[in-house]
Order: structure tokens, then sequence, then C-alpha cells
């Protein structure tokens, strides 16, 4: 799983991409759960899957930086009007 930080480098910068999670062993039918711990903003996820088995659901818990929850507000005003 890789991480890039969007309002910094663009999306289709291949080296600007970094890792969140090793290539790590998956057992089937199974729930997985990771700690990730980063200290850098990460505003989009890459999850590759190898061999391309599928996935059936990936879920992603994290927090806003203030220039986040501050993008958030602002959109949401602007949609509310």
């Amino acid at each position: 799983m890789t991480g890039i930080d969007g309002s910094v480098w663009p999306l289709s910068d291949q080296s600007a991409w970094f890792p969140l999670l090793p290539l790590t062993p998956l057992l089937p039918d199974t729930p997985h759960r990771f700690r990730i711990s980063v200290s850098r903003p990460v505003t989009h996820v890459r999850l590759d899957v190898f061999p391309d088995g599928g996935i059936a659901r990936l879920r992603l818990d994290g927090s806003l930086t203030s220039a986040g929850l501050e993008d958030v507000r602002r959109r949401w005003a602007e949609t509310a009007g």
C-alpha cells in the first residue's frame, strides 16, 4: 500500500508515492488489520493486490490536518448555499 499528499504532488508523479505498508502475505476469507504510523499527510492511498485475487473491502481511518479541515468546511459552505 502506498500513499501520496495530493495537495503537494500531482497523482501522476510516481516518484512522490511512498510506502505505507510493505508487501504482506494475507490469508483468504480472513479480516486483516494493520496500524500504520505515518508522520506526513496522506490524501490518497493506492492498494496493490499481488497476485490479482481481488479484495472484498478496504476501510481506512485517519484524521484531518487543520488545512484539510478548513478545505472540508469551505467546500461544505459552497454547496450548502
